[in-house]
């Protein structure tokens, strides 16, 4: 199964990393800068799948 806290560096807000690695709920509660991403795939039959990091 696909483990959602994983460690995610944290950068400031010029985007430079700053050293710290958090779990992803630790930095959204600390307001914190983080990368991510979201892949949207949408098929013939207008059903959607969303992966998201």
């Amino acid at each position: 199964m696909w483990e959602r806290n994983n460690g995610i560096d944290i950068f400031d807000e010029n985007n430079n990393p700053i050293g710290e690695i958090k779990e992803k709920t630790k930095a959204h509660e600390d307001g914190n800068f983080h990368r991510t991403a979201h892949v949207w795939i949408i098929n013939d039959n207008n059903e959607l799948l969303l992966l998201r990091d």
